[in-house]
């Protein structure tokens, strides 16, 4: 639970890696006011961070879930994505340092 500036409240959930790849998380049921911060920290460079609502990174699962799946199908293979849902580096990037959408954000 975090506490913004002017006093609303609202959840962060926060993922880490140290290397490009896909955050592993599962979809939720929806709650009021609850935020992914996705960081990425890798030895010797500098730290990023993708901030997401959880409608986002609900939507991006579905849609990477099934893309997954269909190529998968056309390997005829069986995706593992269902079992490792997770959001992508390249989902993740259009979110590069939006902390604009957390409530009560200020300015800069």
């Amino acid at each position: 639970m975090v506490i913004g500036p002017h006093g609303s409240r609202f959840g962060i959930d926060v993922k880490g890696l140290y290397k490009k790849n896909w955050w592993t998380v599962s979809p939720k049921a929806l709650k009021e006011q609850l935020y992914y911060v996705f960081a990425f920290v890798p030895q010797g460079n500098s730290n990023q961070f993708f901030i997401l609502s959880q409608d986002e990174v609900n939507a991006s699962i579905v849609e990477e879930s099934s893309a997954a799946r269909g190529r998968a199908e056309a390997k005829g293979a069986v995706s593992k994505f269902d079992q490792f849902p997770g959001i992508s580096w390249k989902a993740a990037e259009a979110h590069y340092d939006k902390w604009c959408k957390l409530p009560d954000w200020p300015s800069r």
